[in-house]
């Protein structure tokens, strides 16, 4: 195997939060590949974005799963997406963060009802992996504590 000619190359570390993505890339190496790790970047802080700002995700999260249903076309996600023009969406980006930086929490809104509604708003490594079975997720092993 040859050499690697590139990196990719994704370190945070921010308060209690570290996150470590590294891959090199080799000139067999498939752009598949790399989405697939770029995705997982993106998974990697896409999330955090929001929390950093101090929005409340959790009464954000709430509201989407109170509105939300799985849609199986784009007319019924647009009648579920009508609910972010409710008074009590309003309210719940109100109480989520400063009036300053309600924009923000509205496009943590807005995606987290997509999603929950079952219509993805970027590229996944789930989705990547369905496509190319051979690009699996990595789930870190949890190794029990020891006795004694």
């Amino acid at each position: 195997m040859d050499e690697p000619s590139e990196y990719i190359d994704f370190i945070a570390r921010y308060k209690d939060w570290v996150a470590v993505k590294k891959m090199a890339v080799r000139k067999e190496t498939r752009p598949e590949e790399i989405v697939f790790h770029l995705s997982g970047i993106r998974n990697s802080f896409d999330k955090k974005l929001f929390s950093i700002m101090g929005i409340n995700l959790d009464l954000l999260d709430e509201f989407s799963r109170s509105v939300s249903k799985k849609s199986k076309t784009y007319s019924e996600l647009g009648q579920v997406l009508s609910a972010l023009d409710s008074k009590d969406a309003k309210e719940a980006i109100a109480k989520s963060c400063d009036k300053k930086i309600s924009k923000i929490a509205e496009i943590y809104l807005l995606c987290r009802v997509m999603a929950d509604s079952g219509f993805d708003t970027s590229v996944t490594q789930q989705m990547i992996s369905k496509m190319y079975p051979d690009l699996k997720l990595k789930i870190p092993k949890l190794g029990r504590p020891k006795k004694g």
